[in-house]
């Protein structure tokens, strides 16, 4: 898995998203497999990854593609009904 570290933040995020889509279940499961402190993004760590220039938010880097959507989570959220990819995160913000 390749990764990169945001120094503004700390945080090491994955390059790619995971292709298939997955629930929030899923996604929580997949987390646990890779270990080491790796947890879905809150929504803040995700906003920490845009710029935007005219009210129009970008990545703030090309290392990162924010091309698709994928799971936010808080803890204790119960609410992942839906599929999306997973990009995960460690570190903290």
């Amino acid at each position: 898995m390749k990764t990169w570290i945001d120094i503004e933040t700390d945080l090491e995020w994955q390059i790619e998203c995971e292709e298939e889509k997955m629930s929030l279940a899923e996604a929580l499961r997949y987390v646990h497999f890779l270990g080491a402190g790796w947890r879905l993004p809150t929504l803040k760590e995700w906003e920490s990854l845009l710029k935007y220039s005219k009210g129009v938010p970008y990545a703030k880097t090309d290392k990162v593609t924010l091309s698709r959507f994928c799971w936010a989570y808080s803890a204790g959220d119960t609410s992942g009904s839906n599929l999306s990819h997973v990009r995960c995160v460690r570190g903290k913000l």
